[in-house]
């Protein structure tokens, strides 16, 4: 492409396995993902990998949840999450279904697929089988 590389990585989305946090919420990870989303979409995609943006024993139960107070599989799917709601046009996963439960597994993978489906290019780091066989779309 003749598209100089600056302006190549402002096009590039990143999951990684971990990141370091200043105090964060899973809600504002996401807001940082795609400012322009309306909120209930991601809910709705957090839902769909059986994650919460809110704390369980908070008084009105919108108290968003702390990225650093998540478990690794909530973490990870958090980052997921980030990404994949990113309006970015590539990308880039490190080890996206490590840490995850087998169901989750299957929720990042149907995910991932319905990406695909939409024309998103995706370059996946991983030593999972089931994601080594993925077919393009």
């Amino acid at each position: 492409t003749d598209m100089p590389k600056d302006e190549v990585a402002k096009h590039i989305a990143f999951c990684f396995q971990e990141i370091e946090n200043d105090g964060l919420s899973a809600l504002e990870l996401m807001k940082q993902a795609n400012p322009d989303m309306p909120v209930e979409h991601g809910e709705e995609i957090a839902g769909q990998l059986g994650l919460s943006l809110y704390k369980e024993n908070s008084e009105n139960g919108r108290e968003a949840k702390l990225f650093r107070e998540m478990s690794g599989g909530e973490k990870k799917r958090t980052l997921f999450l980030q990404a994949y709601l990113s309006p970015k046009r590539i990308l880039v996963f490190d080890e996206p279904t490590s840490a995850l439960d087998p169901e989750m597994v299957g929720e990042v993978l149907d995910l991932m697929k319905s990406l695909a489906q939409e024309g998103m290019t995706m370059i996946v780091v991983t030593h999972d089988k089931e994601i080594r066989n993925f077919k393009t779309i």
